[in-house]
C-alpha cells in the first residue's frame, strides 16, 4: 500500500482498507479472534468519527429544541432565559471538570452528554415553577420544598449512575465516571 506523503494532514486518504487487510491477513493466517478484533476497532473508530462529526450540529439542536420547550412551558423568555442560564452554566462547569480530572470524551461516555442536561434541567424547570407560585418572598419555602426533592431526586441518580463505575468494561466505567464528573456539577 505505501505510504502517502503528500496526502498527510489533509484528511484525504484513508488509511481503513489497509487496516481491514490486515484483518483479512491475520484471519487466513488461522487468527479469526484477532481478525474480529481488528473489525471492532474499524467499526468503532468509524462511529466515534462520525458522532464527533456530528456533535455540535446535534447540540446545537437540541439546545434550540429544549429552550422552545421550556419557552412553551413557562411561557416568559425571562424564566425560560434564566433557566437556560442555569443550564448552560452548569454544562460549562461540567465540561471544565472533565478538562480538571483529565478525563477525555469518547464514543460511550459522549452518551453522558444529554443524560447530564436532563437532570440537570429538570431541577432548573421544577424550581422556576415553584418560585412562580409562591410570588415574590417565596424562595425559602421553593427551596426546602421543591428545592430539596430535587436536590435527593439527583443524589439518586449520582447513586445509580455510580454503579457504572464498578463495571469491568472500561467504556461503561468511563460512562460511569462521566456522568458522576457532570451530574454532581449539574
Amino acid at each position: 500500500h505505501g505510504s502517502a506523503p503528500k496526502y498527510a494532514g489533509k484528511n484525504v486518504a484513508n488509511p481503513y482498507g489497509a487496516i481491514l487487510t490486515v484483518g483479512m491477513m491475520l484471519e487466513h493466517l488461522g487468527f479469526p479472534e484477532a481478525e474480529r478484533r481488528v473489525e471492532d476497532a474499524h467499526s468503532m473508530a468509524t462511529l466515534f468519527r462520525m458522532v464527533m462529526t456530528d456533535a455540535p450540529r446535534i447540540m446545537v439542536a437540541a439546545t434550540l429544541f429544549v429552550g422552545l420547550l421550556i419557552l412553551l412551558d413557562l411561557r416568559s423568555f425571562k424564566r425560560a432565559g434564566l433557566v437556560m442560564a442555569v443550564q448552560s452554566l452548569g454544562m460549562l462547569w461540567a465540561v471544565g471538570m472533565r478538562v480538571w480530572l483529565d478525563m477525555p470524551f469518547n464514543l460511550v461516555n459522549f452518551i453522558g452528554i444529554p443524560i447530564c442536561m436532563g437532570t440537570g434541567i429538570q431541577a432548573a424547570i421544577f424550581l422556576s415553577h415553584r418560585l412562580h407560585e409562591e410570588g415574590r418572598g417565596g424562595i425559602r419555602r421553593a427551596l426546602l420544598t421543591t428545592g430539596l426533592a430535587s436536590l435527593q431526586s439527583a443524589i439518586t441518580t449520582l447513586l445509580a449512575f455510580a454503579s457504572l463505575t464498578l463495571a469491568d468494561s472500561r467504556g461503561i466505567r468511563s460512562l460511569g465516571y462521566g456522568i458522576l464528573a457532570a451530574d454532581a456539577v449539574v
